[in-house]
């Protein structure tokens, strides 16, 4: 008997084993959750893959939002400038040429470029929103792929695989994986 009341034995059969396998008893997120019948680990097979293809749904979901949020930042930035254009109607800007010429350029029509979108809260909690339930999601199926069940890690991979082919033309062109505008 251990120190807990269990006995060592029964701790024994709970343990994980380290090579890929079909047999059931593994125990699944919780010690509660360790599905041994045919039937219980493919329900927790179904239930992966479920996970799996939600993950990557959220993964498109997330990119069309990307798209949505760089145009409100995008629109944030043109009434900025607009705003000011207003201010400043007048102002002409002297930019010199190699060949001695002078040519005016007008305020509104000289946007500067940024590389970071200004910070807008509504976005960037969003955002950080989206990027926590991906990771619990991620870190839920990187769990359920070290009990190195063979059953588990099929349906994961073809969850996502599944996912990824339904939900990847979401992503809009210049996109890569993580969301982030490619330059």
């Amino acid at each position: 008997m251990d120190m807990d009341g269990t006995d060592t034995s029964t701790s024994m059969t709970m343990m994980m084993k380290p090579w890929l396998h079909f047999t059931g008893g593994d125990v699944l997120f919780f010690r509660s959750l360790a599905p041994s019948s045919g039937g219980a680990i493919a329900a927790a097979c179904i239930v992966l893959f479920l996970i799996a293809l939600f993950e990557r749904g959220l993964s498109g979901l997330r990119a069309i939002m990307e798209a949505h949020w760089r145009q409100r930042a995008l629109t944030a930035i043109a009434s900025k400038f607009d705003k000011l254009d207003d201010s400043s109607s007048d102002l002409n800007v002297q930019l010199p040429l190699k060949t001695s010429q002078d040519v005016k350029v007008s305020t509104s029509k000289a946007i500067p470029t940024r590389r970071i979108p200004p910070f807008i809260l509504k976005n960037d909690v969003s955002r950080g929103l989206f990027q926590a339930l991906q990771a619990v999601l991620q870190y839920t199926l990187m769990l359920a792929v070290m009990t190195f069940h063979a059953g588990y890690i099929t349906a994961i991979i073809v969850g996502l695989g599944v996912g990824e082919a339904v939900f990847a033309r979401a992503k809009v062109d210049g996109e890569s994986e993580d969301g982030a505008h490619a330059h």
